[in-house]
């Protein structure tokens, strides 16, 4: 089933000790999964080795917001110091206070102060109370913030099941080392499949002498949702094409792009998420199911096909995957630094089929 992250899981990751330095980068994500880039102005959230940097943890303006991500500008404080409940309200009025008298580079009155933790924090309405009204009584009022947020485990789990499929399940993985079943991203699939120990397949590689249906699968992703199938000797070459495609185009809509695909191998996912208001490219290597006509009402589903002699006239929409010719196989394997000798013998044993090629040691 679609993956469903908890607050138990999201306290447990909160638990490690990498948990904090990673929490700047689970905050970024689901800040850039659940806003449009255009929306963001300007995003900071040092992590890993940079997380001692001075000043706030977090920064963030946006022209626009929604129910987790303030509009404007905002600041944010990240922890996952674990411990009693008068610890945690420690921390908080620690950072609130530092922030609130040293602002540097912002302005109090136009921002909001937002606070997260990984854990679970029963206090956070009282502080929040306690907050709004010692600024009602403050008499500097350069002192009082646009609004005041705080959220905890609780708040992370309800946020993650706002965003999309894609950016919960490389959350899941990355850092609540939670592996869905069923269920793979577009990106991480086609950067594995590539991976070869003496050589990198590449992007250009899987498309030279394929321009036709290069052209064919852009204007498809670009169409409305509707079904299409690919033809090829091997369902991986199918599915890597698709992600090739994608890393030709600029990075903002590689992004936009990766984070709607998704790749399912069996119905009862199919069916699960089909229901879900996120429209999303399905990538589906299940058995044939009558769900799949279903899904178009709202999804783009991609279906890779084995050639296997199929009649073309029974096949709807489809692209066909030739093999790779020779000459264009040789100018895309020169840029990897290969001999023409090593590249000659390469062709030989694989005659264009990049799944034998992966093969070749």
């Amino acid at each position: 089933m679609p993956i469903k992250i908890k607050a138990k899981d999201v306290e447990r990751w909160a638990e490690g000790m990498a948990s904090q330095s990673e929490l700047p980068d689970l905050i970024r994500q689901l800040i850039e999964g659940t806003v449009d880039k255009d929306q963001i102005v300007d995003i900071e959230f040092p992590a890993y080795d940079s997380v001692q940097t001075p000043g706030p943890d977090g920064r963030l303006n946006c022209k626009k917001g929604n129910r987790y991500i303030p509009k404007g500008h905002s600041i944010w404080e990240l922890s996952n110091q674990s411990g009693n409940l008068a610890k945690q309200n420690g921390k908080i009025d620690k950072d609130y206070k530092e922030r609130t008298k040293k602002p540097i580079n912002y302005d109090i009155n136009k921002a909001t102060f937002v606070f997260v933790t990984g854990h679970r924090c029963t206090s956070k309405h009282k502080w929040k109370e306690k907050i709004v009204k010692e600024q009602r009584n403050n008499k500097n009022k350069k002192k009082i913030w646009k609004s005041i947020k705080l959220y905890d485990s609780i708040d992370l789990e309800h946020w993650l099941g706002y965003v999309s499929y894609v950016t919960s399940i490389k959350i899941a993985k990355q850092f609540l080392r939670i592996v869905p079943q069923g269920l793979e991203t577009l990106d991480t699939y086609g950067e594995m499949w590539c991976y070869n120990k003496n050589f990198r397949l590449t992007p250009e590689l899987i498309l030279t002498n394929r321009k036709n249906e290069l052209d064919k699968l852009r204007n498809w992703l670009n169409d409305t949702p509707n079904k299409i199938k690919i033809l090829t000797n091997n369902c991986k070459e199918a599915v890597v094409f698709i992600w090739a495609v994608i890393k030709t185009m600029p990075l903002d809509e590689q992004n936009s792009y990766f984070n709607k695909c998704l790749i399912i191998n069996n119905e009862i996912d199919l069916k699960d998420i089909i229901h879900s208001n996120q429209q999303s490219i399905l990538i589906y290597t299940g058995e044939d199911s009558v769900a799949i006509d279903y899904a178009t009402k709202k999804h783009h589903i991609l279906i890779p096909k084995l050639i296997d002699n199929q009649k073309n006239d029974n096949l709807g929409n489809f692209i066909k995957l030739k093999p790779i010719e020779e000459n264009s196989f040789e100018k895309a394997m020169i840029n990897l630094g290969l001999t023409k000798n090593r590249i000659k013998l390469l062709y030989k044993k694989c005659q264009g089929d990049l799944s034998k090629l992966k093969e070749i040691n």
